[in-house]
């Protein structure tokens, strides 16, 4: 039954189902009357659910698609069917935001280890160009006339070969030999000295000599003191089991052969170095610059160059008959991180950007979180709202973590791009008040600087007061 003091309105669809209702069955008539007295000219469907009690009662309402947000009454412009259209949507696209997240949080290890990766192919080109520099220095012309005259030149340090100087005769030009031609006589008469004509004869026995250095050695001795890095050597044992082990039986050839001179070249006093407590297992100790110079022979470089020399594998595929210069599957990242990492942090923004679309389209209605879609089941608790708030987070702390790990400045972009995104959802879907009022932050807020107010002066105590009148 209708309350005497209501107001006259034209029929509403939901209030004449309730009433039809209330004749049929009498205990109906109390939901009846709260449902007439609470309508002021538009029924939104959330007063329903408030001033319906009876579950029962409010599944039939529901289920006879009362569309109040069509009512003339109503100032709605959306629908309710368009409002759950766009709730599915949303709900889609927040599951493949939370798929990219994962995606990107997978990523997190590889950069971590990237490091790691570098070092390794820093070590491995080091090691192949220590080699060929060896090679280059046998065949070097210098390097063979200095060990002709000292055949102990394989027995000197690094330090004493940068220091040598080599002193050779150009061979003439046109002679592939060096030995000067003969020389046929014209037949000409001497002429004697001081007559017309007299010509003195050229000088002979003379030799021209040049003094160089041996330039092949110091790209031998650039390459030992990058290869004396501790850092280098401890992040490429981290990669494998395999480069741990190599990396370490070479470490240990090194030492045996710079240990070899230590003891001859200090004057039998040997020095070694307190060991770092705070080093990892698989830490390699640095000699320096001055220690490996002085201390390894060209032999002993050269025994080094070739131990435990690293492997290349060749997967180059000689000719282009059929073969796929272009490989592009369905469904799949590009296979470089950095381009893997780029690529899935761009579509994770998109996607983003498409659910703050469609969140905005949903909350447009007044019916809004509508009964059945992703919105209302996630606002039936204050628990299930502080997921959802933690979910909707979870791309922004994804890409935090590759932007710590990776540092590249293009991630700091798109981070910037993605928090900004989510933000905006955040205040799309805070215009309807779906996660509450926040006046009791400004309210802890004001409180806090009151107490702190007869610390931070007169101008603290000023903003304390306007902040506690905001939170009120």
């Amino acid at each position: 039954m209708l309350a005497p003091d209501a107001d006259p309105l034209p029929p509403h669809p939901a209030l004449n189902a309730l009433e039809n209702l209330a004749q049929r069955k009498p205990r109906y008539a109390i939901e009846a009357a709260r449902l007439r007295a609470t309508l002021p000219g538009a029924v939104p469907e959330r007063m329903v659910h408030n001033v319906v009690s009876d579950p029962k009662l409010l599944s039939d309402l529901l289920s006879k698609q009362v569309n109040l947000a069509n009512d003339p009454r109503n100032g709605s412009a959306v629908p309710a069917e368009a409002s759950i259209a766009a709730s599915a949507t949303c709900a889609r696209s927040g599951a493949f935001a939370l798929l990219l997240s994962l995606a990107l949080f997978t990523m997190i290890p590889y950069w971590q280890h990237r490091a790691e990766q570098i070092a390794l192919a820093n070590y491995v080109a080091l090691r192949l160009s220590l080699a060929g520099a060896v090679e280059t220095l046998n065949g070097s012309v210098n390097w063979k006339t200095y060990r002709v005259l000292n055949p102990e030149a394989d027995l000197m340090t690094i330090a004493q070969l940068l220091k040598v100087q080599v002193t050779g005769t150009p061979v003439p030009q046109g002679t592939p030999t060096g030995k000067k031609e003969a020389t046929v006589s014209g037949g000409s008469v001497a002429v004697p000295r001081g007559a017309p004509g007299y010509r003195p004869a050229p000088p002979t026995n003379l030799q021209l000599s040049i003094t160089s250095t041996i330039d092949e050695m110091q790209p031998i001795v650039d390459l030992l003191v990058k290869l004396d890095d501790s850092q280098l050597l401890t992040k490429s044992r981290n990669v494998s089991i395999f480069y741990n082990y190599s990396i370490f039986r070479w470490a240990i050839k090194r030492n045996t052969l710079l240990m070899r001179n230590v003891g001859p070249t200090s004057g039998g006093v040997v020095w070694q170095a307190q060991p770092d407590p705070n080093a990892p297992d698989n830490f390699v100790p640095s000699w320096g610059k001055e220690p490996v110079l002085n201390n390894l022979t060209m032999e002993g470089v050269r025994e080094l160059a070739s131990f435990e020399l690293p492997q290349l594998s060749d997967t180059t595929s000689i000719g282009v008959t059929g073969e796929k210069e272009i490989d592009i599957s369905p469904g799949s990242l590009p296979r470089t991180l950095f381009a893997a990492t780029l690529c899935a942090e761009c579509l994770l923004l998109f996607v983003i950007i498409h659910l703050g679309a469609f969140a905005r389209e949903a909350t447009s209605s007044e019916l809004f979180p509508v009964a059945g879609t992703l919105f209302s089941a996630f606002a039936k608790s204050s628990g299930t709202l502080f997921v959802f708030g933690v979910a909707l987070c979870v791309p922004l702390i994804a890409s935090l973590g590759i932007l710590l790990v990776s540092r590249k400045w293009e991630f700091l972009l798109l981070t910037a791009l993605i928090g900004c995104a989510i933000y905006w959802i955040f205040c799309v879907l805070q215009r309807k008040r779906y996660f509450g009022e926040f006046g009791w932050i400004l309210a802890e807020l004001g409180e806090f600087y009151s107490r702190r107010a007869k610390r931070l002066g007169p101008w603290s105590k000023q903003n304390a007061c306007d902040i506690c009148k905001g939170g009120r």
